[in-house]
C-alpha cells in the first residue's frame, strides 16, 4: 500500500486543492519507511562487521543532543555519563542504546566492545576507537555537536592527541550531505553507513516534477526550514521518530491542517508502512534512472529471484558509471552492505574485474541476456514454460 492510500494519507492530500494534489502525492510516496527489524538488523550487521576495520577495543557510544558548552562526561571522571538530558523523553538515543546494550551483551565480557564507556572503563579495556552510533544523519550538525561535547574532556583530549584513540561514525542512513561533512571531521574509512538516505535531488523526477514538488512545499516554511532542517529535503522516516530533516509540509501542526506525521511522532494508523521496502517498484525505478530503459521494463524479474535481480541491478550501476560503493547503493536503493556482498559475488563469479569495479564480458553477457528476456518475442505457437523457468544464463547458485 502506497502512503498516499491510507486513510491518513487521503486526509492530508486534502489540505490541497485538486490541481495540487497529484505532486502532493509523489512527495508523500517518495517517503520511505524504515521498519523497526529493518533499522535494528542493518545496524546490527554494520557495527558487527566493524571490528575487522577498527582498533579494538571499541566503545560504543550513542549520539544524543547536547547542550552548548556541556561536557558530555560531566565532574565526575568515574561515573557513566547519562544517556539524556534532564528532564528528557527517550528518543532515538534510547532506541540506538538499547541495540548497542544488546549487542555488547551478545559479544560477552571478551568481545571487542566496551560495556557503558565512562573514562574509568575505556581506560582499564585500553580502549582504541570509540564509535558514535546514531540513527539519522541528514546535516551532520548533531554528530559534530556531540563530538564536541565528548572532546570538552581534558582526558579524552589527551587521549587523542597522543594517538590512543580513534573516532568512527556508524549510522543507519545518512544524506549525500552529511556523509560528506562526516568524512571531512572523521576521515573516509571512518564513516560507515547502512544505506544512503533518499532526498528530493535523489528521486526519479522529472525537472518540472520537481519544480511543483519545491512550489508545494514552499509556503510551509515551518521555523525557516521548508524543506527539512538545513535544507535537507530527506524523504525517510522510522518506526521511532519522524526527522526534522523532512520536509515541513509532512509534519507541521497548525489549525485547519491535516498532518501526515504529528511533528517528529509517527502516528500508529500507519505503522502498516513501516515493512519490506517495495522490490518491484524500487528495481524498475532505479534501473530507469540509471538509463537501462529496456531492463526495468524486461520480464526478466520473473525468472530471477531476489539475489539475481539485485545483482543485476548492481551490473547495471557499474554500467552507469559508478565507481564506488557508495554510489552504487544510491543508484540501486540496495544498502551498502548488500552492495559490498554482492560485489564480492560478482568477483566470485568472474561478472566484475578483481580489483576494481568495472564489468567483464562475462557480465557484460548476463546483461544481454536479462534484456534479451524483454524483447518481443516472434509470433508462434507459444510452448508451456517449464516448472523451473532457466535463469540466468551462466550464474549458478551452488545448493
Amino acid at each position: 500500500m502506497e502512503a498516499s492510500e491510507t486513510p491518513r494519507g487521503r486526509n492530508w492530500l486534502s489540505n490541497f486543492v485538486p490541481e495540487q494534489q497529484v505532486a502532493a502525492k509523489r512527495l508523500l510516496d517518495a517517503v520511505e519507511f524504515v521498519g523497526q527489524d529493518q533499522f535494528r538488523n542493518g545496524l546490527v550487521r554494520l557495527i558487527s562487521r566493524l571490528p575487522k576495520k577498527a582498533q579494538k577495543p571499541i566503545a560504543l557510544v550513542p549520539v544524543r543532543e547536547m547542550a552548548a558548552g556541556q561536557n558530555y562526561f560531566g565532574p565526575d571522571k568515574n561515573a557513566s555519563p547519562r544517556l539524556l538530558n534532564s528532564g528528557s523523553f527517550p528518543g532515538s538515543e534510547g532506541i540506538v542504546a538499547n541495540v548497542l546494550g544488546a549487542l555488547r551483551r551478545q559479544n560477552g565480557n571478551d568481545g571487542p566492545f566496551v560495556a557503558a564507556p565512562s573514562l574509568k572503563n575505556m581506560r582499564a579495556a585500553r580502549c582504541r576507537t570509540v564509535l558514535y552510533v546514531d540513527d539519522f544523519s541528514g546535516s551532520g550538525k548533531r554528530i559534530l555537536d556531540f563530538h564536541r561535547s565528548f572532546m570538552a574532556s581534558k582526558t579524552m583530549k589527551s587521549w587523542k592527541s597522543y594517538g590512543l584513540v580513534k573516532f568512527h561514525v556508524a549510522v543507519f542512513a545518512a544524506t549525500p550531505r552529511a556523509r560528506e561533512v562526516l568524512k571531512f571531521t572523521f576521515g573516509n574509512q571512518n564513516v560507515h553507513v547502512v544505506q544512503s538516505c533518499p532526498t528530493f535531488t535523489s528521486q526519479h523526477w522529472t525537472s518540472d516534477e520537481l519544480a511543483e514538488i519545491r512550489s508545494l512545499c514552499t509556503p510551509h516554511n515551518e521555523k525557516g526550514a521548508p524543506f527539512g532542517f538545513r535544507e535537507t529535503g530527506a524523504l525517510l522516516a522510522f518506526t521511532h521518530t519522524a526527522p526534522n530533516n523532512l520536509p515541513a509540509v509532512l509534519w507541521k501542526q497548525i489549525p485547519q491542517w491535516h498532518s501526515f506525521f504529528e511533528g517528529k511522532a509517527v502516528p500508529s494508523d500507519i505503522l502498516l508502512l513501516f515493512g519490506r521496502p517495495r522490490r518491484e517498484f524500487r528495481i524498475q525505478q532505479a534501473l530507469l534512472a540509471m538509463g537501462q530503459k529496456t531492463l526495468s521494463t524486461g520480464s526478466w524479474r520473473k525468472f530471477a529471484g531476489e539475489m539475481i535481480g539485485e545483482t543485476v541491478l548492481v551490473l547495471a550501476a557499474i554500467t552507469s558509471r559508478k565507481r564506488t560503493v557508495g554510489e552504487i547503493a544510491a543508484a540501486s536503493g540496495l544498502t551498502e552492505q548488500d552492495v559490498s556482498h554482492l560485489i564480492d559475488l560478482c568477483r566470485r563469479w568472474g561478472l566484475i574485474s578483481p580489483n576494481s569495479l568495472h564489468i567483464t564480458d562475462t557480465g557484460l553477457a548476463e546483461l544481454r541476456h536479462a534484456r534479451s528476456l524483454g524483447s518481443s518475442p516472434p509470433k508462434q505457437k507459444e510452448l508451456p514454460l517449464p516448472p523451473s523457468p532457466y535463469y540466468p544464463k551462466q550464474l549458478r547458485v551452488g545448493r
